[in-house]
Parts: C-alpha cells; structure tokens; sequence
C-alpha cells in the first residue's frame, strides 16, 4: 500500500494525480447541489448550454466518447489513466528501476495511461450511453410547436413558468412569456412558438385543444 501511496505522488503520475483531485472537486460540487452533472455540456439547440461546452462534448464525441454528458466521459477517463499511471509507476519502483527525473520513462507511462484510460472509457461508455440519450433535455427546437401547461399564477410578458412534457416522459420546466393582453392562469393550455435568446424564455401563445391546426373545430 506504502508503494501505491508514493507511487501515486511521484513524477511518473504526478499529472493524471492532479487531474484526480479536479474531478473529484468536480463531483463533490455536484453532490452539493453547486453544479450540474451536464456543467460541461453544451449545445446551441437547448436551453442553458454553451457554445464552449458544445465544443468540449464535440472534442469527445470526435474520439468515440459521446452520447453521454462531458463530465461522465472525462472522469471516467481521467480515473482510469490515474489508475494506470499508479500501478505503472508502482511496478516500475518495485522493478528498481532508476528512472529518477528522467521524462522519458514518465512520458511513455503517461501516453500509455492515456490510451489505456480512453480504451477502457469507450467501452465503460456503452452500456450508459442509451440510458443517457433516453434522458437527454429536448433541444430548443423539439420545445418549438409543443403544448405546454402553465405552473405560475400567471403568464404575461414579464414573467411565467410553464411545464412541458420531455421525450422520457418527465416534465420540464421552463420559463415562458406571452404577449396577450389577457395573461394565462395556472393550468392553461399554451403553444410555445419562439425562443428568445436575449431573455432565456419561450413565447407562448393560449391553446385550445378542440381546435385542429387550422383553428376550426373538428367535425
């Protein structure tokens, strides 16, 4: 045990150690409720998500490791080469080698450990990645031309929330505005037919669920 605790201090995986400690910040941020498991994630299509994130989930995506949120894929493979770069740089004391401060020996161990830690993440990845992609958040444009019910006391232009049913069958909600004269109560049936970028929200219209497309009422 002495070995692996000085194994995973020493130069050889003094790297992939410190990025351990990132993702275990990371995760005890998200247990305390400070960060979101999709903090990293990004698209320009769903609502909260940045273009930097976006580019981060398409870097992954790029080398096998999507389909699931950024910071799933990141820590998997920052623990597994963590893990790697330890037992490596155990077996490599307790061979006496004298690597001493030599960057070879610890830049091939950490190549190594990087491919080994992506390998073993791809394949870890499989069995989460349906599960994930049945829990992803509709994009904004899946939200464009889907009924919502309001949740606020009342929906005008400057405040409202509404609920929206998601693909998994949950409730989503978010926040929305209309431009009547008359705001919509709680419980009112609502069309969301544009997204504001500016001000984070839906615009919403009322709905009549009798009423077809056309606004004439089926025969």
């Amino acid at each position: 045990m002495d070995k692996i605790v000085e194994a995973a201090f020493g130069i050889q995986s003094a790297l992939f150690s410190l990025l351990m400690l990132v993702v275990l910040g990371f995760w005890l941020l998200v247990l305390s409720g400070r960060l979101g498991v999709d903090a990293l994630d990004g698209d320009s299509g769903a609502p909260g998500r940045s273009s930097q994130g976006s580019r981060i989930g398409g870097f992954l995506a790029g080398f096998g490791l999507g389909g699931v949120p950024a910071a799933v894929a990141l820590s998997l493979l920052v623990t597994l080469a963590w893990a790697v770069s330890v037992v490596g740089a155990a077996l490599l004391d307790a061979s006496g080698a004298d690597v001493g401060c030599r960057p070879g020996p610890a830049v091939f161990l950490a190549l190594v450990a990087l491919f080994v830690g992506w390998l073993g993440a791809r394949l870890a990845l499989l069995p989460l990645r349906a599960a994930f992609e049945r829990d992803q958040p509709m994009s904004r444009r899946e939200l464009l031309g889907q009924v919502c019910v309001t949740c606020t006391a009342r929906v005008d232009r400057y405040f409202g929330q509404a609920a929206v049913t998601a693909r998994n069958g949950s409730d989503v909600l978010i926040q929305v505005r209309q431009g009547g004269d008359e705001p919509l109560v709680a419980g009112s049936s609502a069309l969301i037919f544009d997204y504001d970028s500016d001000g984070k929200f839906f615009w919403i219209a009322p709905y009549d669920p009798d009423l077809d497309r056309r606004g004439r009422r089926p025969r």
